[in-house]
């Protein structure tokens, strides 16, 4: 894969995690907007969903802070040419690509699904360091790196 490729790749990861962003954000305004009603419509349940939207409100506000971060590192992600798995590198396994460096799901670049690997997933301890054709085990199957670009 070259330079241009791969800047592609990022720069189709980076539109796919800010529209992840964009909806995680819609939707921790939405929880925010949703009240009780007005003071004089109030039921007797009010206190108890009051109290379960700002729980969900905090775990929505977590995961907006944490797609935050990984739209901020997969900006700071050096996609140069690599030969070797580390954060920047493009990967294919078992007929899968992946950008390693940043978690996410799927997305599409130039008709090709890729998925994100986290530099703190177990996975990524296994094959840290290792060349496309090295053979590595991971959850008791053996598998091949096919290419790292």
């Amino acid at each position: 894969m070259d330079s241009r490729s791969k800047q592609q790749v990022k720069d189709d990861l980076l539109a796919h995690l800010q529209e992840r962003l964009a909806s995680s954000t819609s939707s921790t305004a939405q929880q925010g907007a949703g009240g009780a009603g007005a003071p004089d419509q109030r039921r007797v349940d009010d206190d108890s969903q009051r109290d379960e939207a700002g729980d969900l409100h905090d775990i929505f506000g977590r995961a907006d802070a944490q797609e935050r971060l990984d739209l901020k590192e997969a900006r700071a992600l050096d996609v140069s040419p690599r030969d070797v798995v580390e954060p920047g590198a493009i990967i294919e396994l078992d007929g899968r690509h992946y950008v390693v460096g940043v978690p996410t799901d799927e997305f599409v670049s130039g008709g090709v699904a890729y998925e994100g690997i986290a530099t703190d997933a177990p996975i990524y301890d296994v094959i840290h360091g290792l060349r496309a054709d090295d053979t590595f085990s991971f959850g008791g199957q053996d598998q091949i790196i096919t290419s790292v670009d």
